[in-house]
């Protein structure tokens, strides 16, 4: 964290994030996109498969189950695709693999709160790549 006061900063790649505990179960991985925690206050785990509520993407890699993490809310941020990879323009939401997005270019009512963004760069089967997010 940049000092014991802050809780919110920008990245270097653009995004606003948000300090939270990491209670994914294990060490954080970069671009997974997570919920709030269901047991404990400021805490986000992993997104459920499907999951129509996100509200961000983990933006370190290795920190451990019950510290402190920053986690990207809005703006441009790496994001972990599932098996099928992503192109630039493409819409993504959020994936039968929990903690990944897949693309939905045919927006249907019954996804849109599954949106985390739109793809800014390609990402290959389970790599990252750059996102612009906005959750709802």
């Amino acid at each position: 964290m940049a000092n014991s006061f802050s809780k919110i900063k920008f990245t270097e790649e653009g995004g606003l994030a948000c300090w939270y505990i990491n209670k994914t179960g294990g060490a954080s991985v970069k671009g997974v996109i997570v919920e709030v925690s269901t047991g404990i206050d400021n805490a986000v785990r992993t997104a459920a498969t499907s999951a129509d509520h996100p509200i961000g993407v983990t933006y370190t890699a290795g920190i451990a189950d019950g510290t402190g993490m920053w986690v990207v809310v809005s703006g441009r941020a790496e994001v972990l695709s599932d098996t099928g990879g992503f192109t630039w323009h493409d819409r993504l939401i959020t994936s039968v693999t929990a903690g990944s997005v897949l693309v939905s270019n045919t927006p249907a009512a019954a996804a849109h709160f599954q949106e985390i963004g739109h793809a800014s760069s390609t990402a290959a089967a389970s790599g990252l790549g750059m996102a612009t997010i906005h959750f709802l």
